[in-house]
């Protein structure tokens, strides 16, 4: 048989199926985003900050607000923020602002759920930290719940957390060097309270906002700044409304700065795009949790006040969010220059030293620099006789 004479067709063609193109920002877009970014700044800003100052000036005045003003004056915030973020979100299609928006977005409905703990007095700090426990860890488990439904699973590393917490002392240094621990059990509810805001923040930031610019990523560098700004943005949204009698001002101070950080962090959950998505939530939790657990833990919020005229302890946690603030402005551009050589955990025994060495530097300080011990509320009983002495009297 000849092959010459075979009659053989060719196979046909199998398509090749190009992948659509992603909608690509435009100016009209980023233009945006920024009114929006500014917007969130000067709305959250100037909202708690008036507010709080209304507030002292009714307290030298002898009079106070009810009980139902400064949960309204959250929710008023959020709804404030949430009509042009929704809308943004909505009309938006390049997915690396759309992810921002709906972070934003998330981060707003945290406000309503929170909003509830400001109906509390300024005396009940105890029952408004474990209200602010609970309702932080209700909104982790919607949250979770969500995300599941959508099809991801959160992956715990705890390798990827060790050196997150390792730099936490550098962040909160100037509170354990000017601030004081109140007693045992506020000092515990304190620090449930910044760790279960820190799990809400840390899960809402790694998966929803650092997972899709990881996704459709334009080089580490763009990444990290873009993810740090959008981070720090939220922070502002999620401190304004966490904070109790005054300490929301601190945290506003504090925590925006840390978007960098924590940006720069997620990269140790390596430069797979799924990796990042479901793995940067846990180191992002850690250094948010403990960071703004030390302004709750370290300044008692009754101290946070006018009336007590030339107030030092209020000059002095302002200096200290300054300073953290600074800090956290610090370890982020070292974070991004450091950019290319995070791409995974660093060793254990590494990690580990690192951890060692920063907490007994920072427990050090705080001995033999700060105010050590437990400064709870104590209770004076001043008698007749001890104003009035028996020999006074007669």
């Amino acid at each position: 048989m000849s092959f010459a004479k075979m009659n053989i067709e060719p196979l046909p063609a199998v398509p090749h199926k190009v992948p659509p193109a992603q909608p690509r920002a435009g100016c009209l877009d980023y233009v945006l985003f920024a009114s929006a970014s500014l917007w969130i700044v000067l709305a959250t800003a100037g909202i708690h900050i008036v507010a709080w100052f209304v507030d002292q000036t009714l307290l030298i005045e002898g009079i106070s607000m009810p009980w139902y003003a400064w949960p309204l004056i959250s929710w008023a915030h959020g709804l404030v923020l949430i009509v042009p973020v929704v809308l943004l979100m909505l009309l938006t299609r390049a997915p690396r602002l759309r992810a921002a928006y709906q972070t934003w977005s998330l981060a707003i409905a945290y406000l309503f759920v929170v909003g509830w703990v400001r109906s509390f007095s300024i005396t009940q700090a105890q029952a408004a930290a474990l209200a602010q426990i609970v309702l932080s860890l209700l909104a982790v488990m919607v949250l979770v719940t969500w995300a599941t439904a959508k099809g991801h699973t959160l992956k715990v590393r705890f390798a990827m957390l060790i050196p997150a917490v390792a730099i936490v002392p550098l962040m909160i240094a100037p509170s354990l060097l000017w601030g004081a621990l109140g007693s045992p059990v506020d000092a515990l509810l304190d620090l449930l309270a910044g760790l279960s805001f820190g799990l809400f923040a840390g899960i809402l930031i790694g998966l929803f906002l650092f997972g899709p610019i990881a996704r459709h990523s334009s080089g580490s560098g763009w990444d990290l700044a873009f993810g740090g700004l959008v981070a720090g943005l939220t922070l502002v949204i999620l401190g304004g409304g966490f904070g109790f009698g005054g300490s929301q001002l601190l945290l506003l101070i504090s925590l925006p700065p840390l978007g960098w950080a924590v940006a720069g962090l997620s990269r140790l959950a390596g430069s797979n795009a799924d990796d990042a998505s479901l793995g940067a939530w846990l180191p992002v939790a850690g250094l948010i949790g403990l960071a703004a657990a030390a302004p709750l833990m370290f300044v008692d919020p009754d101290e946070l006040t006018l009336l007590l005229g030339g107030n030092e302890i209020m000059d002095w946690a302002l200096r200290a969010a300054g300073l953290e603030f600074a800090l956290a402005c610090v370890a982020g551009v070292l974070l991004w220059a450091l950019r290319n050589k995070i791409n995974r955990a660093p060793r254990p025994v590494l990690s580990l030293g690192g951890l060692a060495v920063t907490w007994l530097a920072a427990a050090l300080l705080h001995v033999f620099a700060g105010q050590p011990g437990f400064y709870g509320e104590q209770l004076f009983v001043v008698t007749v006789q001890s104003v009035f002495p028996p020999h006074a009297r007669d």
